[in-house]
């Protein structure tokens, strides 16, 4: 019971007991060290509670403001001496030690953007009741979608095999100006088609690969549908040419553009990789092409709707891509 109750006390500062008996110590104020190594109640000070969300949202309500958690930047680790000698050789310790970056701590409350994305999500039913978080596979429906069909199968019903004439055989090019728009591509110059891998197939039947110029360069990290098109055309005379990833996550852009030569013919590559979302420079990889004579295919389906496309800009030859994914037109729309 004794040995119990010696446990539970406290620990004793040895600090503290110095500084009672030498008034000269207490005023040098030097760091408390207890014998175990639970806190020292005497010397150590209350540790700060950390707001809980609950708390900091109250906080938020009664100010009227936007909330979010407070970010805090902390000291980096400090390396022991013992790790300083042996991986410094003998350099000096202190100088090592009062070179270590710091950073400011930001207590303050960081309120979110101004922009409200409420209005927004108003738009799609889904985002009603879910946070819609696989856009890079399937869009969300807008609202919208309901009248549009609906005035499609109305058209349909009472205008019949007339309807073709009034707005369906125009419709791939008339949705094809609309996204003219985000390409800042020319007018009339973007069809619709089923899927990215029929339009590349289309492409590629449109080259000849019984010259000396025959090459087809990309990176494994295209799409696999498209690359076994490419690969079809081997024995058509295509030279596949494939730049590699070493980590799975990006190519090296030095890579692909060695990679681009005079025996170039095509190079349809993936402006972002679909498993990564990798974006590459397609700026520089046009420029190389041009520079050899040989085209671009570029394929945008992960990029449109995310990033900026400046089919203009950037020179590229072709563009194609998909409105199903970040452009949320729905299955069937390319």
């Amino acid at each position: 019971m004794r040995a119990a109750r010696s446990r539970s006390r406290p620990p004793r500062c040895t600090s503290s007991a110095r500084a009672a008996r030498s008034p000269a110590a207490a005023s040098r104020r030097r760091r408390c060290a207890p014998r175990s190594r639970r806190a020292c109640t005497r010397c150590s000070p209350a540790r700060p509670r950390r707001p809980t969300v609950r708390a900091l949202r109250s906080r938020a309500r009664r100010r009227r403001e936007p909330w979010s958690l407070p970010i805090a930047a902390c000291r980096p680790p400090m390396p022991s001496a013992a790790m300083l000698r042996g991986a410094l050789r003998g350099a000096d310790e202190r100088e090592i030690l009062s070179s270590t970056p710091s950073y400011p701590v930001v207590t303050r409350m960081q309120p979110l953007h101004t922009f409200s994305p409420e209005p927004w999500r108003a738009r799609f039913p889904i985002c009603a009741n879910t946070n819609y978080l696989v856009s890079h596979s399937l869009g969300a429906m807008p609202a919208a979608v309901y009248d549009k069909l609906r005035a499609f199968a109305d058209q349909w019903a009472t205008r019949g095999v007339r309807a073709w004439g009034e707005g369906w055989w125009s419709a791939p090019v008339d949705v094809g100006n609309v996204l003219a728009k985000v390409l800042n591509a020319p007018p009339d110059s973007v069809v619709m088609h089923q899927n990215v891998s029929l339009i590349e197939a289309l492409v590629a039947s449109s080259l000849d690969f019984s010259g000396p110029r025959n090459k087809v360069v990309y990176t494994d990290q295209n799409f696999p549908t498209v690359m076994y098109v490419w690969q079809g055309f081997e024995k058509l005379g295509a030279k596949i040419h494939v730049v590699k990833s070493e980590d799975g996550v990006t190519v090296p852009t030095e890579r692909l553009l060695e990679a681009i030569d005079e025996q170039t013919l095509i190079v349809p590559i993936s402006h972002v990789f679909y498993k990564s979302s990798y974006l590459q420079d397609a700026a520089a990889i046009c420029a190389r092409a041009r520079e050899v004579g040989a085209l671009v295919l570029l394929d945008t389906y992960q990029s449109l709707g995310t990033v900026p496309v400046d089919v203009q800009a950037l020179g590229v030859d072709m563009v194609c891509g998909g409105s199903v994914k970040w452009l949320c037109g729905g299955p069937g729309a390319g």
